[in-house]
């Protein structure tokens, strides 16, 4: 991710990263905080690749959680047309979604 992204997406919510190389014998998980400063950093397991996980989308903006929450269904749509899109492109990469 670039700064600026990385940045963005923490303040919005709570972003985890889990990443390992293949030439690594364990995975490395990165807890960002609201500010985009990582904060820790944990010992892993998990097969070559990275996560990026964001939860509790909007929380820390009331307004902008209760509108995503009411449009939650097209929000999840459009997010997934822009996945599928890059998974075209890139297609020796895999992309997985989970929308809870």
């Amino acid at each position: 991710f670039r700064g600026e992204a990385l940045a963005g997406i923490c303040a919005m919510g709570d972003m985890t990263v889990c990443t390992r190389m293949a030439e690594e014998s364990m995975a490395s998980l990165l807890t960002y905080d609201r500010f985009g400063k990582l904060t820790s950093t944990a010992p892993a397991a998990r097969e070559t690749g990275t996560t990026v996980s964001v939860r509790e989308l909007f929380r820390r903006l009331p307004v902008r959680h209760r509108e995503f929450m009411r449009n939650a269904k097209a929000q999840v749509s459009a997010t997934l047309r822009l996945v599928q899109a890059y998974s075209i492109a890139q297609p020796g990469i895999r992309f997985h979604v989970i929308a809870e």
